[in-house]
């Protein structure tokens, strides 16, 4: 079995204020790596949903179910 490395990413609606941690992994040295597809949402708090897998450091896009938009880092 392939080691992980763990991380949370805190989410805040810009509109509501609403706020939440992710938990997310990834396969032990893929973090910060161009093209990287092994990130994987391990917890999404409620009320926030994926809109991409990741961008270009395998960082996924959350955004508030209410309000649809981006809810990523505060």
């Amino acid at each position: 079995m392939t080691a992980r490395d763990r991380f949370t990413s805190e989410l805040k609606c810009p509109v509501c204020g609403k706020t939440g941690i992710a938990e997310l992994s990834q396969e032990d040295g893929w973090s910060f790596s161009n093209g990287d597809q092994s990130t994987r949402i391990d917890f999404l708090p409620e009320g926030f949903f994926v809109v991409s897998k990741g961008d270009r450091f395998g960082q996924p896009d959350f955004h508030c179910t209410e309000h649809r938009v981006s809810a990523r880092g505060f």
